[in-house]
């Protein structure tokens, strides 16, 4: 009896941890039903992107999964962005090029990385961003640009946001959680709780 009670409470304890979450479980299922590499279902999301002039998403083996208005992206400009994140000097004084098209990179900060090409009346930026896919855990490879008087500052939050909410989301930790509090009928173990918190926070950074 005394067991019993204890794992009961435990649950209790892992649902009150599950509502401190960035995600309530409606939220977080609703997620995960959306995470794809299809590349129709993709599209779709894309084209409601209506800031964004290019896009490209490749995967681990540098194939494109979709674009967008790119009709010659070779397959060493996929490759450079691969590779961007192993090197930084690399990065920065080589710059982007996409279609034949050169653009300097001045900021780097793996998992993102970003310039522009043009002036301050005329331009276009461009930002690249690395991650694994909660689909199949491999990378996958993200690029958009966007013309003036669409920034940085406004594209990159778009493009992580779409990220997340498509293709990969720390919240996916959360649905192991409930996974185990639906299945197991053993009496959970703390140290569980503890290593599943230590990976949320660490990915919230």
């Amino acid at each position: 009896y005394q067991r019993r009670v204890h794992g009961i409470l435990q649950k209790i304890t892992f649902l009150i941890y599950l509502w401190n979450q960035t995600y309530s479980l409606s939220q977080v299922m609703e997620a995960a039903s959306k995470f794809t590499l299809d590349k129709a279902a993709l599209d779709v999301e894309i084209a409601k992107e209506k800031e964004w002039n290019k896009v490209l998403i490749a995967n681990h083996e540098g194939k494109p999964i979709t674009t967008k208005a790119l009709a010659s992206v070779t397959t060493e400009e996929i490759q450079f962005f691969m590779s961007c994140l192993e090197d930084r000097d690399k990065t920065i004084g080589h710059g982007f090029i996409l279609e034949g098209v050169h653009f300097d990179v001045h900021r780097f900060h793996p998992p993102l990385v970003y310039g522009r090409r043009g002036g301050p009346d005329e331009g276009e930026g461009i930002a690249f961003c690395r991650f694994k896919s909660k689909v199949n855990n491999q990378f996958v490879y993200f690029v958009i640009t966007y013309v003036l008087p669409i920034i940085s500052a406004r594209a990159i939050p778009q493009m992580q946001d779409f990220a997340k909410k498509f293709l990969g989301d720390a919240a996916q930790i959360s649905i192991k959680i409930f996974t185990y509090l639906l299945y197991t009928s053993e009496a959970a173990d703390e140290s569980i709780v503890v290593d599943l918190d230590n990976k949320h926070n660490n990915q919230k950074k």
